[in-house]
C-alpha cells in the first residue's frame, strides 16, 4: 500500500505545482472589446438607422 501511495501523492503534487495561471489584463480586455465593437458595431448601427427610418415613415403615414 505504501509503495502505491507514494508515487500517487508525488504525481498529484507535481500536477498541482504545474497548473497554469491565466491572467487577463486591461490591455487584453480592451483588445477584445475593440474586436467586438468592430464586428457587432456596424450591424447594430444599420439596425438603428432602419428603426429610425421606420419610426419616421410611421409618423409620416399617421400624419396623412
Amino acid at each position: 500500500m505504501k509503495k502505491f501511495s507514494l508515487p500517487l501523492i508525488t504525481i498529484l503534487l507535481t500536477t498541482l505545482a504545474c497548473r497554469p495561471v491565466i491572467t487577463v489584463g486591461w490591455q487584453e480586455i480592451a483588445i477584445v472589446g475593440a474586436v467586438i465593437l468592430l464586428l457587432i458595431g456596424p450591424p447594430l448601427f444599420r439596425l438603428y438607422r432602419r428603426v429610425v427610418e421606420f419610426q419616421l415613415w410611421r409618423e409620416k403615414k399617421n400624419d396623412e
